[in-house]
């Protein structure tokens, strides 16, 4: 399947709404998540969810860590498709 691309706003607003997923009590119980230990969670799941494509090369933050790009270079963000979040 054909990861789709996305603006920053998506990004930002698929970031809530795995926060929300996970903070709820039921679903921390299901997964055995302790409070403390969600934030950290989801930062791990968003980072395999996000991918940063810029000319033509495409880079997963978790894989590569913190991803800077010189100004004048294009950059898209993608959402993998088949990504764990979208099986829960």
């Amino acid at each position: 399947m054909k990861n789709i691309e996305v603006d920053i706003i998506t990004v930002l607003l698929e970031y809530k709404e795995m926060t929300q997923f996970f903070l709820n009590k039921k679903v921390r119980d299901k997964y055995n998540y302790e409070e403390s230990t969600v934030n950290k969670s989801i930062d791990n799941l968003i980072r395999d969810r996000i991918i940063i494509r810029s000319d033509d090369v495409s880079y997963n933050l978790s894989k590569y860590g913190k991803y800077s790009a010189k100004p004048s270079t294009e950059v898209k963000l993608f959402l993998n498709p088949e990504h764990e979040f979208d099986k829960l």
